[in-house]
């Protein structure tokens, strides 16, 4: 069982020499490295896809796995699956995956408690802190890494955790040196030249693009963009975000609903992470994929709705009519009610699905046609609640 230190303020106690120098030295290495080779050397498409695929793949491996995956357990994975993102995603040099998902967790648990030191990035303490500066500091209480009892039960992590190191070297950089030597070689070309253009496109540059890809969502995704589903958490929707961040962008919607295997959850939102995990779904690779009802999610933003009219009237000190506001506490109340039904009916709907009782059977039948007259209930009070809504912002805005 995980046990926390009690709260106390955040001590910096030291600096974090190893991570520091590595941090720097790559980025030193990928400012001055980079237009060097581009002025010394012909640089073509080869360095261009060998970046983005080194990118993708531990990127990728990154949010498929160390997040969605290991962090949240928003879906299960075979074992090809979890080799796979745990060889690529060490050479993102982000930690091994059981350290990333225990720091993960203690973030989702204490995030916006200010000043608490179970948060390791609090964008509580500044966007710098937040981005990058937690990473190069000893900090007294120390977090402790006792959350993830459920993933050192996997022999693949465990393996991970034990040869993380020189795992992240070989994945991180002998991997692209090994393909620039080979792609150079194959092409009749210096083979000295392409082991270094592997370093540098498939190696430094990489791992610093990725590194702040991830650390965005820890400084921008808590700073920058919309909040729909709880305007009280600093965790923000950027759109634009999630198109450098595999789909990470959504971070409003995940705080809220961090299970869900989806950041974002419209079809049109740029998501590739949850395109992987779907696909690999579909091939019987992935299972149990969790996914948030659209009636929950819903209902989450029309919530939010009300905070922000119920703020707005107290800001502007209006009165609702008493027939106005007994009708928005009729809806709310008869909304959370539907809900729960809703919530009851499709865990018995996933329970028949798994015990494999037929369709045409009298009891999946039956609640089948329960859930449909449920959801049309559902949907017209959250219609009428809206009209409610509509009716209480035009008093709010109204001139005095």
């Amino acid at each position: 069982m995980s046990s926390e230190s009690p709260r106390q303020p955040l001590e910096i106690v030291g600096i974090s020499w190893v991570t520091t120098i590595f941090l720097f030295s790559t980025l030193v290495v990928s400012l001055i490295g980079g237009p060097w080779f581009a002025w010394s050397f012909p640089v073509g498409w080869f360095e261009l896809v060998l970046f983005v695929a080194m990118m993708y793949l531990t990127g990728m491996s990154i949010t498929v796995g160390y997040h969605r995956l290991f962090s949240h357990r928003a879906y299960q994975a075979k074992w090809p699956v979890r080799l796979f993102v745990c060889l690529f995603g060490a050479g993102a040099f982000q930690m091994s995956a059981l350290k990333w998902s225990a720091e993960h967790r203690h973030h989702h648990k204490h995030t916006d408690q200010d000043g608490d030191p179970h948060d390791p990035h609090s964008i509580a303490r500044g966007f710098w802190w937040a981005h990058m500066g937690w990473l190069l500091v000893k900090v007294d209480p120390r977090l402790r890494h006792d959350n993830v009892e459920d993933l050192r039960r996997d022999p693949i992590l465990a393996w991970q955790e034990r040869w993380y190191v020189p795992i992240a070297i070989v994945m991180g950089f002998f991997v692209p040196m090994a393909v620039g030597a080979g792609w150079y070689a194959f092409t009749g070309r210096d083979v000295l030249v392409g082991v270094l253009s592997g370093f540098l496109f498939g190696g430094t540059i990489r791992i610093v693009a990725v590194h702040h890809m991830t650390w965005f969502i820890n400084s921008l995704a808590h700073s920058i963009g919309s909040r729909p589903y709880d305007s009280e958490a600093s965790s923000r929707d950027n759109g634009l975000l999630a198109l450098f961040t595999f789909g990470e962008g959504y971070h409003n919607y995940h705080h809220a609903f961090q299970t869900d295997y989806r950041n974002g959850v419209r079809f049109w939102q740029f998501d590739p992470t949850k395109w992987v995990i779907w696909t690999l779904s579909k091939v019987g690779l992935a299972s149990n994929l969790r996914r948030i009802p659209a009636e929950t999610i819903r209902l989450a933003r029309l919530r939010e709705r009300q905070r922000q009219i119920e703020r707005r009237i107290a800001e502007d000190r209006v009165e609702l009519s008493d027939t106005l506001a007994s009708w928005l506490r009729e809806l709310d109340a008869k909304a959370e009610e539907l809900h729960l039904q809703l919530r009851t009916l499709l865990n018995e709907s996933t329970r028949q699905a798994r015990a494999k009782m037929h369709r045409s059977s009298e009891q999946r039948r039956e609640v089948e046609a329960k859930l449909r007259q449920v959801r049309r209930e559902f949907a017209a009070t959250l219609k009428a609640w809206k009209l409610a809504h509509r009716q209480a912002m035009a008093l709010a805005a109204a001139p005095a």
